[in-house]
């Protein structure tokens, strides 16, 4: 008896452990996270998912915290270590360990996708003194569920206020006002920059710009003259995103930033990420 029920606990850690991932992404919600579940528990990890009806979402849980999020494989990759592993990604792809939060530093997330951004800044600075950016509208969703004290701002940033379009790729958060080759969706969005929203907000200093915009970033710092007089660092994401040809612009940013005082704190070429500090400042 003990024998067959080894046996059977065998075959059903082989079944899930080793569940193609084409029979893994063919099932439904539930039985998905069922799967998944499973494995994770058998891996040790703390990570724990489940699907939400209100709002239609999915919802990551570990270490005592949870976190809402979109798709459901894009969250299977990024939380299935746990929200502090997520966290510790985070810090690690901008090089934020160089940078002593207090809890009134302000952060401005452009990019801000579901506020992963939060999982690192949490007990480092107040939920009050995060913003957000983040022009797609179930993401924004996500970001007032995740960080409900924050200020969120439906919008898109670029180099002048006004209407654009939108191409939507939310499944793997490539959604960007340049034309990529692959989208699902077009929207219009509003677009403002970041000087025109400082001489409404009136913000004194700015600890933080995280800046991740899928290619548009060279016209976000364009806008953004004020405001980086105002900012102490800036950690920014070059990586190859920028229209159908995938251009990179750690280059282009790197040049528009050093023009205005900044110099490089670390780079993550893993990710082409950066971070520079205002030395005027």
């Amino acid at each position: 008896m003990v024998s067959v029920i080894k046996k059977w606990l065998r075959s059903t850690y082989d079944l899930l452990m080793f569940l193609p991932s084409k029979a893994l992404n063919a099932l439904p919600d539930r039985l998905f996270f069922v799967a998944v579940n499973a494995q994770l528990f058998m891996k040790g990890s703390p990570a724990r998912f489940s699907a939400s009806s209100r709002p239609r979402a999915f919802v990551a849980q570990s270490d005592n915290l949870s976190h809402y999020f979109l798709h459901r494989d894009r969250g299977r990759q990024f939380y299935a270590q746990g929200l502090k592993a997520r966290a510790k990604q985070i810090g690690q792809s901008y090089c934020l360990d160089h940078i002593d939060f207090t809890q009134n530093d302000v952060v401005v997330d452009c990019g801000a996708n579901t506020a992963d951004l939060f999982l690192y800044l949490a007990g480092k600075i107040s939920a009050e003194q995060y913003i957000t950016f983040e022009p797609a509208p179930r993401e924004h969703l996500m970001c007032q569920l995740n960080v409900p004290k924050a200020r969120h701002f439906n919008l898109g940033l670029g180099d002048e206020p006004g209407v654009v379009k939108f191409y939507m790729k939310s499944d793997t958060a490539d959604s960007s006002v340049i034309q990529p080759s692959l989208y699902e969706d077009v929207i219009d969005i509003k677009v403002t920059t970041l000087d025109a929203w400082l001489s409404e907000y009136d913000v004194n200093k700015i600890k933080l710009l995280k800046l991740e915009a899928e290619g548009f970033e060279p016209e976000i710092l364009a806008g953004a003259s004020s405001f980086l007089a105002r900012c102490e660092y800036v950690a920014i994401d070059g990586g190859y995103e920028r229209g159908v040809n995938a251009e990179q612009t750690f280059t282009t940013q790197t040049n528009i930033l050093a023009s205005h005082g900044f110099r490089l704190v670390d780079a993550n070429f893993k990710w082409i990420r950066a971070l520079f500090v205002n030395a005027n400042l």
